[in-house]
């Protein structure tokens, strides 16, 4: 199933639709009898605006919940290059409660999608012609198959996708669309001592160190101890959106201990591409096991 919808841009759209993949009463078994469903909905504004959406399905059934945005990533074919998107790593709070990912184009026409409510996560999928070269799609979950055996949510899912000039921009909608602030700096590191400066979106307070209980003030943070450390914005009791920031006591001690976590055991059983195995999924793996109870 697919459906188009073309708008003008004073116009207010409410769209609803029941969906009963399957005859009702031919046989028990039609009814969601499928391993795979799949529909469409594309809805497109003449000059741009906000396009709002709510998906929900009343069926525990349902081992994932969530939509695909099969929007045109840079690589895919057809159409000129300065007006596909390139995919940036998409931003999600440990709880959920914060989900989007902004999405550039070489023309400027710059687009985040955005998820209120709470969601599971997201996922990618590349192409399944040039595996690695391009984005397929864009996936966000209300929640994600069983098999991964992550707390279950409710199988609703709300999403937005605006229209943004820049990043700057964009945090600045992100904090009027979840009603919390935003932080953001021109650099997110350095060495131990260095000054960081940071820019609130929405009305801020102040911000917080994890691990103190005491909020701080101003727009800056000194970065004193080697590591990472995480800033949570504030305004008066209410958390909006962390940042990370990291110091380090030398650059060169900092690259070869990034080097030597590379296991030469590891690339020989794989297919030797250092850079996807053995830096991203290992990483990605140390940071489960430190956070399984969080």
């Amino acid at each position: 199933q697919d459906t188009w919808v073309t708008l003008p841009e004073s116009a207010c759209f409410l769209y609803g639709e029941m969906l009963v993949p399957g005859r009702l009463w031919h046989h028990e078994e039609e009814l969601f009898g499928f391993d795979v469903y799949s529909a469409g909905m594309h809805v497109c504004r003449e000059e741009g605006g906000a396009l709002h959406f709510s998906l929900s399905s009343r069926s525990e059934k349902l081992s994932a919940f969530g939509i695909c945005l099969p929007f045109f990533f840079m690589g895919k074919k057809g159409g000129c290059w300065q007006r596909q998107f390139l995919l940036n790593s998409p931003y999600i709070a440990q709880d959920g409660d914060i989900l989007y990912a902004y999405l550039t184009k070489p023309s400027g026409e710059h687009l985040v999608a955005a998820v209120k409510g709470g969601a599971a996560g997201w996922k990618m999928d590349y192409s399944p012609y040039l595996g690695g070269h391009y984005f397929l799609n864009l996936k966000f979950y209300a929640n994600f198959d069983r098999a991964y055996r992550t707390p279950r949510r409710a199988q609703r899912l709300g999403f937005s996708l605006f229209p943004v000039r820049d990043f700057r921009h964009c945090l600045s909608v992100l904090a009027r669309f979840y009603g919390v602030p935003f932080l953001d700096y021109d650099v997110n590191g350095g060495a131990c001592g260095t000054e960081i400066a940071l820019r609130a979106y929405g009305r801020c307070t102040g911000f917080l160190k994890a691990g103190e209980g005491v909020p701080r003030k101003g727009r800056s943070f000194r970065a004193e101890g080697e590591g990472e450390s995480e800033l949570v914005p504030l305004c008066g009791k209410k958390r909006g959106a962390p940042v990370t920031v990291y110091a380090f006591k030398d650059i060169f001690s900092l690259y070869k201990r990034s080097m030597d976590a590379v296991d030469p055991a590891d690339v020989a059983k794989t297919d030797g591409n250092l850079c996807e195995h053995q830096c991203w999924a290992p990483a990605m793996l140390r940071l489960l096991l430190l956070r399984r109870q969080t």
